[in-house]
């Protein structure tokens, strides 16, 4: 936790002075903390590359070169983050305001990925597969399938975890750990009461995920809470919105750029919402003020968009810091004059854990790093029946679980046929030719 004041008062300082000086906004000498930090979140939704507005982007004194860079995560709104962008249109709002058990289920599949995975690899090969779109109470075979896929999928590459499931958080790096390989087999077993549970309100669905390892932790809440407040839908969004978590880094953020006292604890959650809803309206108003252009809807600002924003202001303050290193003195003046400097910088910056980098014309950049994870076959994942809690250790003390083996491909199983059937007239001509032999003599 950040608990040392000066290190919070020089973080948004560093803020405060970018968006001032190499950024050109009025903000004011006088700015406080919740003035600023509107400011910080009308600055990257008027510059976004990812979700053009393009009125506000014309009004803009100078277009943030780090949200150019980082515009996955630098967005300003929850529902621009890429991650629940995804996870909304592909689990949460499918089918419509109704959630069941497989909806759930996907969703539960979601979070033990890391958010899908790195670059949502892992989730979009298993998305369509039987053992991530249905749900049958009581069969641990389809999340031992899921634990199966990323097993294989991390040796082959090569033992990096981190290419296969997602997300910065360090509970992430143990997905695959002794104690908590098997985690998923137990969400599966809580899906039923955790539907039920949906169906009966915010607090009875926080309620059961305190009862189940691995989702009580509040990273893990947080993250589960603050998806279904993404939600276009108001019946979803009342359970996820009212008991949202607030992070370590955004509560570290809090502390720094809206001087919120740190809190621990079961009350913390009530704390943050209190003294956070309390400084909506003034940050609203400060967007009003100084991002005229934006649409109606870009000028709100609900929790849901502060904490994540929170967490991504830390990282912000020490890109400045970094950027302004790059360039030396005079780094207001360059900002200004010299693009191809400036992003020349930018672009030596390296990405911090989570961001993924852009390129100058707004395409992903090629040049970012990712092992490729491998599709492959369901047949080849598929459990005939749950294994034993000795091989099951195994796994977990290897890190290996080998899929089947593959099947040939028709083609293939033809020329094999051919060349047994050739190899087989062959040995009948051999076996035959002595006794033609004797014929003849």
């Amino acid at each position: 936790p950040l608990a040392d004041l000066a290190k919070a008062k020089a973080l948004a300082r560093d803020v405060w002075t970018f968006l001032t000086k190499e950024l050109q906004l009025q903000l004011g000498e006088k700015a406080g903390f919740a003035e600023t930090f509107g400011a910080f979140l009308g600055m990257m939704r008027s510059c976004n590359p990812l979700h053009v507005r393009r009125a506000a982007l014309e009004d803009l004194p100078v277009r943030c070169p780090l949200v150019r860079r980082f515009p996955e995560v630098l967005t300003g709104k929850l529902s621009w983050y890429k991650d629940c962008a995804v996870a909304v249109q592909e689990v949460i709002d499918v089918g419509g305001p109704m959630v069941n058990e497989a909806k759930i289920w996907r969703l539960l599949v979601w979070i033990w990925l890391g958010n899908g995975g790195h670059l949502h690899q892992a989730w979009n090969i298993l998305k369509g597969m039987p053992c991530t779109q249905m749900f049958k109470e009581g069969d641990e075979r389809h999340p031992l399938e899921v634990i199966r896929f990323v097993v294989h999928a991390v040796g082959a590459c090569g033992g990096a975890l981190m290419s296969v499931i997602g997300s910065d958080g360090l509970d992430k790096k143990s997905r695959l750990s002794k104690k908590r390989l098997l985690y998923l087999v137990e969400w599966h077993a809580a899906v039923p009461a955790l539907t039920a549970a949906f169906h009966d309100g915010a607090e009875a669905f926080h309620g059961e995920l305190l009862q189940v390892r691995g989702l009580r932790g509040e990273l893990t809440r947080k993250e589960v809470l603050i998806l279904l407040a993404s939600s276009k839908f108001a019946s979803i969004r009342r359970v996820g919105e009212p008991l949202l978590p607030f992070g370590q880094g955004a509560k570290n953020g809090a502390f720094a750029f809206l001087g919120v006292k740190q809190k621990v604890g079961a009350a913390a959650s009530a704390h943050y919402h209190s003294k956070l809803t309390a400084k909506l309206p003034l940050m609203e108003a400060t967007i009003a003020r100084l991002f005229p252009s934006l649409p109606p809807a870009d000028l709100k600002v609900s929790l849901g968009d502060v904490e994540p924003c929170l967490c991504a202001a830390t990282v912000y303050a020490g890109l400045v810091r970094r950027l302004r290193k790059a360039l030396g003195k005079g780094s207001a003046s360059l900002v200004l004059t010299d693009e191809d400097a400036v992003w020349e910088a930018v672009e030596s910056l390296g990405a911090p854990a989570g961001f993924y980098a852009y390129g100058r014309a707004g395409a992903v950049d090629s040049t970012r790093s990712a092992a490729p994870v491998k599709r492959v076959p369901y047949t080849r994942l598929r459990l005939e029946a749950v294994p034993s809690p000795a091989f099951l250790r195994k796994v977990a003390a290897t890190r290996q679980w080998p899929l089947k083996a593959a099947a040939a491909a028709p083609a293939k199983r033809k020329r094999a046929a051919a060349a047994a059937a050739l190899a087989k007239l062959k040995r009948a001509a051999v076996a035959a030719a002595p006794a033609k032999r004797q014929r003849n003599a």
